[in-house]
């Protein structure tokens, strides 16, 4: 049986474990922190602990009744309907910016390994738990400097230019100072007054960030930002 200090020892954990999950996102200012974590792998473990207590009942407590009325029960459709859930709700973290560029993806799997976090707190699993946070945590927390170091060194880049206005002249004149600039464009894409482009840095470009200043500076243009697909 599930006593007091059984229920409160899985929830705390997994609230430690979506808290620490959670607070490098909300650190990093990304559109799920550290209470969407702390709710998630809550909300995964209360699932799954509903899931035990049922079925001790039905071979306690329930189980008359429930061999009367010829009742079937399957626990792991709980942790089944968990996930399923975390699946709409991750979806909605999923951005589409222009042609082949996706962002947010690292959040919507975070969510989803949280949930999973939660059902492995409320099934007791506690050293799965333990195991599988500290990587994610390195992973989600740590790894984006060093991929975008990497990134870095390379000299292709994709940028998201939000311009003033949609026509013709302005799209032309970013390009054009884009080309100016010693990048070659390799691919393009519009949508009203949003602009995607691909393009290869000249040797001689060294900073990405001065070049996207440089952009963001154009009387036409109000904002730009690099995408990491």
């Amino acid at each position: 049986m599930l006593f007091v200090k059984d229920v409160l020892l899985r929830l705390v954990i997994s609230l430690i474990a979506g808290c620490a999950l959670g607070y490098g996102r909300t650190r990093m200012r990304r559109v799920a922190g550290m209470r969407t974590y702390a709710i998630t792998t809550l909300g995964a473990c209360l699932a799954m602990m509903i899931a035990q207590y049922e079925y001790q009942m039905l071979n306690t407590v329930w189980y008359d009744p429930a061999l009367a009325s010829s009742m079937k029960f399957d626990a792991s459709r709980y942790a089944a309907m968990v996930v399923s859930g975390v699946g709409f709700l991750s979806a909605g973290t999923i951005v589409s910016i222009g042609r082949g560029s996706v962002v947010g993806l690292t959040t919507a799997a975070g969510l989803f390994s949280a949930s999973c976090l939660g059902i492995a707190s409320g099934a007791g699993f506690w050293t799965a738990v333990g195991v599988v946070a500290v990587p994610m945590i390195l992973i989600m927390d740590h790894s984006y400097y060093i991929e975008t170091g990497f990134k870095a060194l390379m000299r292709n880049m994709k940028m998201h230019i939000n311009c003033k206005d949609s026509s013709t002249n302005t799209m032309a004149t970013v390009m054009t100072f884009i080309e100016d600039k010693g990048a070659r464009i390799l691919e393009t894409d519009t949508d009203d007054s949003s602009l995607v482009v691909a393009v290869r840095l000249g040797k001689n470009m060294k900073s990405r960030s001065v070049f996207l200043a440089q952009i963001a500076d154009l009387d036409c243009v109000d904002s730009v930002q690099e995408l990491f697909s």
